[in-house]
């Protein structure tokens, strides 16, 4: 089984305005990268001026509209878009929307959100969010995949419409779960398209056991545990700084910065193998950069020096 490369955006402030970032991009989609995540947030809150490092957040739709048209071949992937935030409705359109124009290379990673502040400007009850959540997604769902969608839910409802566009991709867009507590593991199981929590809040191996026992679920469930994707986080070099205040930001008082890192292109070959083995299809790829042109220096060191062993690490695994 082969694993699939993504690299990121974030953060949003470093790319000195679109045309860096769309450049990226198209350097990302030629050198054979295989995704390119985008992150959400409202804005930045006061609580989270310092631990954020980064003020610029780009609605992800219009930037992912964005990037589509721009590359030919690399999927975009939400990871992840806070789905408490927007009505069902309106995320669900547009991401028929953006799964039709950019020829279906959509992955819509979602999670119910934990950063209060984001909810408390909308409106949105932040204690009710997980089940807001179980609800938005259902009717999404529906939106896509039935003749005629109908919800009766407490946040919404609508009946017998015609919702078109359809996703290009059948039966929806890939739906993968993040969050790592138990609501998240449900819905990875019980419908989700995989698991994609934030590496941060796990070592790999208790992020291994929780792979495993979304799996037996998924089993108990009548569904191919065999066809979700799990997704996690190799570092390559030293961490990026503006992540590692994050990841204190958003755990206080943990001072270590619980991420896989690799410090040459070997380890890194080796790590692959490692995750593949584990079950992993999905590596988000992180490193340290300073400016727009480092980051694109970077990426092509890694699509050279790192990639083919990688690739071929995790075939064989």
């Amino acid at each position: 089984m082969g694993v699939r490369f993504l690299a990121n955006s974030w953060p949003y402030d470093r790319w000195e305005g679109g045309d860096a970032l769309s450049r990226a991009v198209q350097t990302a989609d030629a050198l054979g990268i295989d995704g390119w995540c985008l992150s959400e947030h409202l804005f930045t809150s006061p609580e989270h001026r310092e631990g954020f490092g980064n003020y610029t957040w780009y609605d992800p739709f219009i930037l992912a509209s964005h990037l589509a048209a721009r590359t030919q071949r690399i999927r975009i992937v939400f990871k992840v878009l806070v789905v408490p935030l927007r009505h069902p409705l309106h995320t669900a359109r547009m991401a028929a929307t953006l799964d039709v124009l950019s020829a279906g290379r959509l992955t819509l990673g979602v999670a119910a959100g934990w950063c209060e502040p984001d909810f408390r400007a909308v409106g949105v009850p932040f204690e009710a969010r997980g089940s807001r959540t179980d609800e938005y997604l259902a009717t999404m769902r529906s939106w896509w995949t039935d003749e005629q969608p109908s919800a009766a839910g407490t946040f919404g409802a609508f009946e017998d419409v015609i919702a078109q566009p359809r996703c290009v991709q059948v039966p929806h867009v890939p739906l993968w779960i993040g969050g790592s507590g138990e609501p998240s593991f449900r819905r990875a199981a019980d419908f989700g398209d995989g698991w994609a929590p934030m590496p941060a809040n796990h070592s790999f191996d208790e992020a291994a056991r929780m792979m495993r026992r979304i799996r037996e679920r998924a089993e108990t469930q009548g569904r191919d545990p065999g066809a979700l994707d799990f997704v996690w986080r190799l570092g390559i070099g030293d961490p990026d700084p503006a992540m590692v205040r994050v990841h204190r930001s958003v755990h206080a008082g943990q001072d270590e910065f619980r991420s896989d890192h690799a410090h040459t292109a070997q380890e890194a070959i080796e790590a692959v193998g490692r995750f593949a083995e584990a079950g992993v299809t999905d590596l988000e790829l992180g490193f340290a950069w300073n400016s727009p042109q480092d980051y694109e220096d970077k990426l092509r060191w890694i699509a050279d020096a790192v990639l083919p062993g990688a690739r071929a690490a995790a075939t064989t695994a």
